[in-house]
């Protein structure tokens, strides 16, 4: 696939500083969270969690035909992911996350739409063993954005550590997958933007872009989703 155009070194530095801000914004809340309004329902913000935003939005927007479909929401946050999968008719839905605290949010979430029968949630660093009982129509996925160390749950929201969960996505999805199974990732115009590429195609998946967002002025950020299915 021809390599997608990335933002300059100049604007990652700036990027950079935006997203350590945002961070110690997360982690200003009290721990009780905060409440938004998400698909005209109040939805709870966690402590120190990644809250949605518009390539939250974005993604969602491009789930393909859900009712009766099993999914894999990989790397769930605050549960957006997961609660639209199943309010657009999703079967069941698995949402797992590194992080305790994403994952006792996507609960609390769970439990407030009543969706507690469909959704289960999982603590897990990575892509878990199934079995060949659990096979999924569709993995989302709306990973850290950078390749880059970091040493809290909060930072690992933004920045995915030697690539280890990108990894273990493509390396482990084709287990988990049905026959016909696609993963839907949203990724922002980052230089890793090109190495999920390259490891999805390493590990024998094509990649195809459903949905690239408006351009917004001064801004040179865009973000991408992007479908894979094995090649």
């Amino acid at each position: 696939m021809k390599k997608f155009d990335v933002i300059s070194e100049g604007d990652l530095n700036a990027a950079l500083n935006r997203q350590i801000a945002q961070q110690r914004e997360w982690l200003s809340l009290d721990e009780k969270g905060r409440f938004i309004e998400f698909m005209g329902r109040p939805f709870l913000i966690g402590k120190g969690i990644f809250p949605p935003g518009d390539d939250t939005i974005q993604l969602i927007e491009s789930f393909p035909v859900l009712k009766g479909k099993i999914v894999l929401d990989f790397g769930c946050g605050t549960g957006a992911i997961t609660i639209a999968a199943a309010v657009k008719g999703a079967e069941s839905v698995v949402a797992v996350d590194i992080n305790p605290a994403a994952v006792r949010n996507t609960r609390k979430n769970a439990e407030q739409w009543e969706f507690e029968d469909i959704i289960k949630v999982m603590e897990f660093d990575g892509i878990p063993e199934f079995g060949e009982e659990m096979a999924f129509d569709l993995i989302v996925a709306n990973l850290p954005g950078r390749n880059r160390n970091s040493s809290t749950y909060t930072e690992a929201a933004q920045w995915d550590t030697s690539f280890k969960a990108h990894t273990s996505l493509f390396e482990n999805a084709k287990k988990i997958l049905t026959g016909d199974g696609r993963i839907l990732i949203a990724k922002s115009n980052y230089p890793e933007l090109n190495d999920v590429v390259e490891l999805a195609e390493a590990n024998g998946y094509s990649c195809s872009v459903r949905n690239i967002d408006a351009p917004i002025p001064d801004d040179p950020r865009r973000s991408y989703i992007l479908e894979f299915e094995a090649s």
